[in-house]
């Protein structure tokens, strides 16, 4: 006969964590004086004039036929960087392309080029335009400190590194780039050393949201919670849009069992970007906290219809059933996650519980048994009443 002692295992919930992209900004090309000035044609690539009237200014220039060659190259290039900036980046990099060869020695449009092809995921093309900047101006540290990203992406750690510490080497006040740095030392396990880059990143730009962000979650891997929650909450400060600052924030509040508080960040953290499903996952597992498994559940159904491939939040869900007693939804949840992730020795155990509880215990025992085999430190866990 099923009995409601049932102990379900979750593996714990997570943050985003993420570590603030940190690339440089777009370089905008400036006319030489002998040109028509970018700014009477409203072809600045900066955000002082309207983007819509930067699309039209600069195709303007490009079709009054005054430019030619390299003299027109800072146009197309200009033009890119909107294009960037209103989300097309296919066109930016047909620009890019466009002023590359119009004036092959144009370090700026390169880099520019280089971003687009970070931020879609083209690394090695990204890496190659960063070469090619870098061969043209050898003491551009932007181009170091992009490159030395998109390094770090691939897993190249050693040579992020190195490309990181040469732009500090040109450029010593590069914010971006003792923060990238951080970011690396965060990722090792060295919080001290990612601590100390973020501190120079702040005392460089006390407004830099990013580093006081990525300081806050290496003061939480130390298990620094109020230093970390000071530090989200100065991101905040300084961004309100910071939606990873107020999750991350909210996770340390349920750690500590402020789940009100807890609830109110993930709130604002959803308001600003509704399509996380880590969030909604977040928050209910502060639901939880507080016993309120009929919301957690709601949470976790809009947290798998945003990412239903995520096997942990099937077995998180099928965890709150099994506390409602509800254990054939919750071996359906454990089921999943299971086929998402045949590793996934938590639920197998959590199925193990649930089979238990309604009395199949040749399939608990199955379940267990497989449990134990992925992960032999589960044994303890097991202990607890089935």
């Amino acid at each position: 006969m099923p009995t409601r002692q049932s102990t379900f295992i979750v593996a714990g919930f997570l943050a985003i964590l993420l570590v603030g992209v940190a690339l440089t900004t777009l370089v905008p090309i400036v006319p030489t004086l002998t040109q028509t000035p970018a700014q009477k044609w409203k072809c600045t690539g900066n955000p002082d004039i309207a983007w819509d009237a930067q699309i039209e200014g600069c195709t303007a220039a490009i079709r009054s036929g005054r430019y030619a060659g390299k003299d027109l190259s800072w146009v197309y290039s200009n033009r890119g960087n909107v294009y960037v900036k209103q989300g097309q980046p296919d066109r930016a990099i047909e620009d890019y392309n466009e002023a590359v060869r119009l004036d092959p020695n144009d370090a700026g449009a390169f880099i520019n080029r280089g971003l687009v092809y970070d931020e879609k995921g083209q690394l090695d093309r990204a890496i190659a335009d960063y070469n090619e900047a870098i061969r043209l101006d050898p003491n551009t540290a932007p181009a170091f400190n992009n490159r030395g990203f998109a390094y770090a992406k691939k897993g190249e750690q050693d040579r992020a590194v190195a490309d990181y510490e040469r732009a500090i080497k040109i450029d010593p006040k590069i914010a971006m780039a003792y923060l990238n740095r951080g970011n690396v030392h965060e990722a090792k396990g060295q919080y001290d050393r990612a601590i100390e880059d973020y501190n120079q990143a702040i005392k460089l730009d006390p407004n830099f949201a990013n580093a006081f962000f990525n300081r806050g979650n290496s003061h939480r891997s130390k298990g620094q919670t109020d230093r970390a929650i000071e530090d989200y909450s100065q991101a905040i400060k300084l961004n309100p849009d910071h939606a990873s600052a107020f999750n991350n924030r909210g996770f340390v509040y349920r750690r500590n069992g402020e789940f009100d508080r807890a609830i109110a960040d993930f709130d604002q953290a959803i308001r600003i970007d509704p399509k996380d499903a880590l969030t909604f996952f977040n928050r209910a597992a502060a639901y939880d906290g507080k016993g309120q498994h009929g919301r957690a559940i709601e949470d976790f159904n809009q947290a798998i219809r945003l990412n239903p491939n995520e096997a942990r939040m099937f077995n998180a869900r099928g965890v709150v059933y099994g506390r409602k007693g509800q254990f054939d939804r919750a071996l359906e949840d454990f089921s999943q996650a299971i086929k998402l992730d045949p590793s996934n020795a938590r639920a197998f155990l959590n199925r193990a519980i649930a089979y238990r509880a309604k009395g199949e215990h040749d399939r608990a025992a199955e379940n267990l048994e497989q449990a134990f085999k992925l992960d032999p430190t589960l044994r303890s866990s097991a202990r607890q009443p089935l």
